[in-house]
């Protein structure tokens, strides 16, 4: 992260591709070829606390009152960082195509079928989990600490035109083209360098269009594997699971000081150890 909104490296490649369509495969592709460091949504926001800083752009964005995302906003977080892709950085796309100008622009896509059952799978069942309403009820009331990035649900709403999952999943496939469709068209609108290609094109168009040599290890010229659909979905499980279990203990430790009783406190315990497969 910055430091005050500073930047340490240039910004050269925005890789604006949406959300489960191998924006994981596409950062080690980058790193690999020297851009360091690639941002990816999922890796650095469980790492830090970039999550509160998002947060506000979020907030900025589709708030109420919509204020401007400048470059010292985005520095604040990615200063640190030659190139990005992922969640949250490709829902504001237009605020880092404003920021960085001479950032080279990537799209990489996945047949829209395929995309759709990967996004299903981890976005519609595991983000949008009712584990994850639980959690974010037990924040809201105090017996859970903020989670940085509990943001992420709303901005999935929001840049899908959603009001719920039934609005995500029905509007999903036609913002997922929107979204290519118009950064490429922005991108040929103002001249600037934009490659628009599938995973399965592999590192040499990519190589090409960043004027870069293949990275060593790469012989077979295939992209690296990331994060497969039912690993990722398992991840997300796993800590939801985990936060769902820790708060069943505080709940049974408060209903056993309210009087209530050890026997419900330990019901508790066990149902929702049961619930989420411990």
């Amino acid at each position: 992260m910055g430091e005050r909104g500073t930047r340490t490296v240039p910004m050269q490649v925005l890789a604006l591709g949406m959300s489960r369509s191998g924006t994981e495969s596409i950062r080690s592709a980058l790193e690999a070829m020297g851009y360091l460091r690639t941002y990816h949504g999922v890796r650095d926001l469980l790492a830090g606390n970039d999550g509160y800083v998002w947060a506000q752009l979020a907030e900025r964005k589709y708030g109420k009152n919509p204020q401007p995302i400048t470059r010292e906003h985005l520095d604040r977080i990615l200063g640190d960082c030659a190139a990005v892709t992922d969640m949250p950085c490709c829902a504001f796309w237009p605020e880092l195509m404003d920021a960085y100008p001479q950032a080279k622009i990537l799209l990489v896509e996945r047949d829209i079928e395929d995309w759709f059952r990967s996004f299903d799978k981890v976005i519609l069942n595991e983000v949008f989990s009712w584990r994850r309403d639980v959690i974010g009820f037990a924040i809201r009331v105090g017996l859970f600490p903020p989670n940085p990035n509990m943001f992420m649900n709303d901005l999935f709403l929001n840049y899908f035109h959603a009001k719920d999952t039934s609005d995500l999943a029905r509007n999903a496939r036609s913002v997922y083209v929107q979204h290519y469709d118009a950064i490429e068209a922005r991108a040929r609108l103002e001249g600037r360098p934009v490659l628009r290609m599938r995973l399965e094109d592999g590192f040499e168009p990519m190589c090409q269009f960043l004027d870069k040599q293949r990275p060593s290890g790469y012989s077979n010229g295939a992209l690296p594997k990331g994060n497969e659909g039912y690993k990722t979905a398992a991840n997300t499980r796993m800590h939801q699971n985990r936060a769902m279990w820790f708060l069943a203990l505080i709940l049974a430790k408060v209903l056993a000081k309210m009087g209530v009783g050890i026997v419900v406190a330990v019901l508790l315990v066990v149902t929702v150890k049961k619930a989420v497969g411990h």
